[in-house]
């Protein structure tokens, strides 16, 4: 039989053991993790993708990060990959087939800055044509790139 003193001592001990567990099963519904979860109200029109994080390749169905463009040499693509162009100052970029390689200009829209990319769309070949613009100087071809689509 349970003196007083070791009945108390457990009932404290089993009200201690309740409410952790009570606290563990809280902070777990309340995760703090940084993924986003998909809810069942979500609709396919609201969620938006990053435009510059990565893009599914369709002849593969897997993901792949874009390409990076920048000055000297030349590119291979495959269809449906996306590039961006890295380089400071552009203000537009322009390639010689649209078909083969489609172009989207640089926008900047307050604080945040977007650089100039775009798609390799068919097989083929293009040039891309890069333009930037330098303190106190008018906008100038800064150099081209030879991008080939498989």
């Amino acid at each position: 039989m349970c003196s007083m003193t070791t009945k108390s001592v457990l009932i404290k001990s089993v009200c201690l053991g309740a409410a952790l567990l009570a606290v563990g099963a809280t902070a777990a519904c309340s995760s703090s993790s940084t993924s986003p979860s998909a809810s069942p109200s979500t609709s396919a029109s609201s969620a938006k993708p990053s435009p510059t994080v990565s893009s599914a390749n369709p002849s593969t169905g897997s993901v792949i990060a874009p390409t990076e463009v920048k000055a000297g040499g030349s590119v291979t693509m495959t269809v449906g990959e996306e590039f961006f162009v890295s380089t400071p100052n552009v203000t537009k970029i322009t390639t010689s087939n649209e078909a083969v390689v489609s172009v989207s200009q640089p926008v900047t829209t307050g604080d945040p800055q977007f650089n100039a990319g775009g798609k390799a769309e068919s097989k083929g070949t293009a040039t891309l044509e890069v333009f930037v613009t330098k303190t106190g100087q008018p906008e100038a071809a800064a150099y081209k790139v030879n991008v080939t689509v498989k």
